[in-house]
């Protein structure tokens, strides 16, 4: 029945001329030796897009597709599917219309996902409506569940606001303040967050009342979070200690960079901070190193456009410009580009 499935999935990619039939044998090719299920094969070979995979999938089981990358969905509406439930099977409830619960489901051709949403259905007496969605999708709704408002307030609640206040402190007490639990969970607790949240940018922004954190998402920047602002010079000066910036340093812009572990992976942020009328901003851009290369196609090259680049970065001498608003894949073309050059007789020195 999975074989069925999956095969069904691979041909209707096909029939939609998302895979080649040469790709078809490759993929067949591969489950077979490697004793996998064919869709475990075309998403390690990434052919296709995650929402191409989600909508071929939906019309084979006759159900819709949908997209929850920027939905936000109400606690009440989270709280009919149990977090441990909808993290096991990886399906999401995101809306309720004339007393039926809609439910994403990442993987909707699994009966286990299927027969836990029945029961719920059974004990609660409410019924569902399913729908296909992408891993992102779900993993975003899943971090609704616990929020990053409530994981900073937690940290901000234990302890006295005033407390975490610099105003015109001295440098000893600002570098005690810095160290302090509270102060260091917000910071990882946001960056934690835009990690996961696949956010390419962080901006910590003091405002008349209140500190804004906004994360740059596809280019676009959303308000995460909202904290007094008696906290933000703190924050900022958590942010220097890490970038081994100058803490006494407020009128001038500063550059640095630091690392963090993140589950087993090596996240870099590269770190600006810039003065403005009463304190300092602060945008921290990430820089995922462990995460795979993305190629040429996936990012979206094809015929006439990709043959002309992969043309000329083979030429020995010449300029390939690169131009585009922030956020909008400039530094990832460019790091594919150089993985595609990057050979044993080559040498690269970047700038």
């Amino acid at each position: 029945m999975a074989y069925d499935f999956s095969a069904n999935v691979i041909t209707t990619l096909q029939n939609k001329q998302l895979l080649t039939s040469q790709q078809v044998m490759d993929i067949q090719q591969s489950a077979a030796q490697g004793n996998v299920d064919l869709i475990q094969v075309l998403e390690e070979k990434r052919l296709v897009t995650a929402d191409d995979l989600a909508k071929a999938k939906a019309e084979i089981l006759n159900i819709d597709f949908v997209d929850l990358s920027n939905i936000e969905v109400s606690t009440e509406i989270l709280k009919i599917i149990p977090q441990e439930t909808a993290e096991n099977y990886h399906i999401v409830p995101f809306a309720i219309e004339e007393d039926i619960i809609s439910v994403a489901f990442e993987h909707p051709e699994d009966y286990r996902a299927i027969e836990a949403l029945d029961f719920i259905g059974r004990q609660d007496k409410v019924r569902f409506k399913y729908f296909s969605t992408t891993e992102f999708s779900i993993k975003h709704i899943l971090r609704q569940y616990q929020n990053l408002s409530s994981e900073v307030e937690q940290a901000l609640a234990s302890a006295d606001v005033d407390d975490i206040d610099l105003g015109d402190a001295d440098m000893t007490h600002t570098e005690e303040v810095v160290k302090t639990a509270p102060v260091s969970k917000m910071i990882s607790v946001i960056l934690k967050h835009a990690i996961e949240g696949q956010s390419s940018d962080v901006h910590i922004e003091p405002m008349k009342d209140e500190t804004r954190v906004r994360y740059r998402v596809d280019g676009v920047l959303h308000t995460s979070l909202v904290l007094p602002i008696k906290v933000h010079a703190a924050l900022v000066a958590r942010i220097k200690v890490l970038a081994n910036l100058k803490l006494d340093e407020t009128r001038l812009p500063q550059d640095g960079r630091f690392k963090m572990k993140y589950e087993k992976r090596d996240v870099e942020f590269r770190v600006s901070t810039l003065p403005l009328l009463d304190h300092e901003k602060v945008v921290m851009r990430i820089l995922d190193t462990s995460s795979s290369v993305v190629t040429l196609e996936e990012l979206g090259f094809q015929d006439r456009n990709l043959e002309k680049i992969q043309e000329h970065i083979l030429k020995p001498h010449g300029m390939l410009l690169v131009t585009g608003p922030t956020g909008s894949g400039k530094s990832t073309t460019l790091y594919s580009l150089l993985t595609m050059l990057n050979v044993e007789g080559v040498n690269i020195i970047t700038l």
